[in-house]
């Protein structure tokens, strides 16, 4: 009788949280990165749209042509500035819960 030879698995890699939440996020900067430059390419083309319906003259609704007319010198002279990078400060929820009604000036109070 002939031993049958069965394929040998690796074993699988021992990966520590850690390890995987670094890939995980520097695989959200790499995508971040990615939809930040389909963003510049889609200004480039408003740039070239909001010219193009600013000198459109009469054909286009005057609503439109006064968005162009304010929208393409801010976005050609490159007025919008594309910074990118980590907040100086992560809020918890609970600063956020309480942020929200001190910056509004919400005061609460009770009666007795």
């Amino acid at each position: 009788m002939s031993v049958a030879h069965l394929p040998l698995q690796s074993r699988p890699t021992i990966v520590s949280i850690a390890q995987r939440v670094q890939s995980l996020q520097a695989e959200a900067r790499a995508m971040a990165r990615d939809h930040i430059a389909e963003f510049e390419r889609a200004l480039d083309e408003a740039v070239a749209l909001a010219a193009e319906i600013n000198s459109g003259g009469d054909a286009y609704p005057v609503g439109a042509r006064a968005i162009a007319h304010r929208l393409a010198p801010e976005l050609a002279d490159g007025s919008i500035e594309m910074r990118v990078g980590a907040p100086a400060q992560v809020a918890r929820a609970v600063e956020d819960l309480l942020d929200a009604h001190l910056q509004d000036h919400v005061r609460m109070g009770g009666f007795l």
